[in-house]
């Protein structure tokens, strides 16, 4: 996934990344879509949402009741079952973010023969209306406020900073996800929803 990355190089040698968060794609935008809604739902997709790794059933779960509670903070209505307006979650997974490019805090770059590689979050959600739908996809970078490790030594491994083993960050491509971005990633998806639903 293409994402600005910068990389740079401390006083004290450590090296950071840092990515930035795609804005949300919006398909199609209907101004009059939630216009007269006065109920909504959040559910899985077909009650069998996709996942591409067994740990997101309770991303899953954290999302849905997320957005859920969003809503019912800004004053909608939210059931169980049919409703005006079904919101669906479609799907929940961990695209790549990742660079062979560093660049230092000097302004000059350093290319590696590697690529460093980087476990991003992403949702997809689906309002439905009757025989009309939009879809939304939003994305939630990893490092957007920094990564910090020690340094990148011959083997273009990235060498953690006073780490322990079973403390594996969230961003790296082997780690569970932290359930603070799930939060983080569904209450932008959910206030996306709402701002459209107040614009009505």
């Amino acid at each position: 996934m293409a994402a600005l990355l910068l990389i740079s190089l401390s006083s004290c040698s450590t090296v950071i990344f840092k990515f930035q968060s795609e804005k949300p794609d919006i398909v199609p935008s209907d101004d009059n879509f939630y216009k007269g809604v006065k109920t909504y739902a959040v559910r899985t997709a077909n009650q069998n949402v996709v996942y591409n790794q067994q740990e997101l059933t309770s991303d899953v779960n954290v999302a849905i009741s997320t957005i859920e509670n969003e809503l019912l903070k800004n004053g909608l209505k939210v059931i169980k079952g049919n409703a005006d307006v079904i919101i669906e979650l479609v799907s929940i997974d961990n695209p790549a973010y990742s660079t062979n490019t560093v660049y230092k805090s000097n302004g000059k770059t350093k290319t590696y023969d590697c690529n460093f590689s980087f476990k991003g979050l992403r949702i997809y959600l689906k309002a439905i209306r009757g025989e009309s739908f939009v879809n939304y996809t939003f994305y939630k970078a990893p490092c957007e406020e920094g990564c910090e490790y020690k340094k990148i030594d011959k083997n273009c491994n990235k060498v953690p900073i006073g780490i322990y083993q079973d403390q594996t960050p969230s961003y790296e491509a082997n780690a569970k996800d932290n359930p603070k971005d799930v939060v983080r990633i569904s209450k932008v998806a959910a206030r996306e929803i709402i701002q459209a639903i107040k614009g009505n």
